[in-house]
């Protein structure tokens, strides 16, 4: 069953989540970092489509905030750029003007 949490939580829970996943060497071996398997490639999916959910949310919720940080880091940008080459997760609700 699902646990209601903030959205901040909801945040920080994933991105401590996905940090772990992501350093796991298991799930991606090296030296042969660009031979990933099926298995990575989900995990990487999965990331980002919970990272959409967190920008989208700032977005939508508190656009003031997000503005100001896509102005300094770009993430957004970036992260449609690399989503776009690897289709990774459906952007939807779609965030205008980026």
């Amino acid at each position: 069953e699902p646990e209601m949490v903030s959205a901040v939580d909801y945040a920080c829970h994933n991105i401590d989540f996905y940090t772990g996943v992501l350093n796991k060497s298991k799930n991606f071996p090296r030296p042969h970092h660009d031979a990933y398997g099926k298995k990575a490639m989900k995990e990487i999916k999965d990331v980002a489509k919970r990272l959409y959910r967190v920008l989208a949310h700032t977005y939508f919720h508190h656009e003031d905030i997000f503005k100001k940080f896509e102005e300094k880091t770009h993430l957004y940008k970036r992260f449609k750029l690399l989503n776009k080459g690897y289709q990774l997760a459906k952007l939807t609700p779609p965030i205008p003007n980026y």
